[in-house]
């Protein structure tokens, strides 16, 4: 469905009941203000973890982070197409919050460069 479309059918059914609207955009607004810097909030955690647990130098901090960015990145154009065609957004903003949350519980258990790296590649801004 094009999105000018689904915009068309979120404006009639504001229209049919603003007061659903209202709630849904507070909702709405809610999940942006919990979900809108995951990375950024992270981000220094993951940063002192990896240089006084793991012993890691800046450099590679550095380096894995930015993969996580550069993923973050390269995802945001095909997600918001992915979310504008779909009709289970709420399950796909759940089903990212939980990839992020996954790939946070798992850093205690991943010593390899590679599979940090891979664990912070998943998209950190459901929207």
């Amino acid at each position: 469905m094009p999105a000018s479309s689904s915009r068309a059918d979120s404006t009639s059914a504001a229209r049919a009941n603003p007061a659903h609207a209202g709630r849904a955009n507070r909702a709405l607004d809610a999940l942006n203000f919990f979900l809108a810097d995951v990375r950024g909030g992270l981000g220094p955690y993951l940063a002192i973890y990896l240089l006084t647990v793991r012993d890691w130098n800046e450099a590679q901090i550095g380096a894995v982070m930015s993969i996580g960015a550069i993923a973050g990145l390269l995802a945001e154009t095909p997600g918001g197409a992915l979310i504008d065609a779909i009709h289970a957004k709420r399950a796909l903003v759940v089903l990212a919050a939980l990839l992020v949350t996954g790939g946070s519980l798992l850093l205690p258990f991943l010593s390899t460069f590679l599979a940090v790296a891979l664990s912070q590649a998943p998209p950190h801004r459901p929207q």
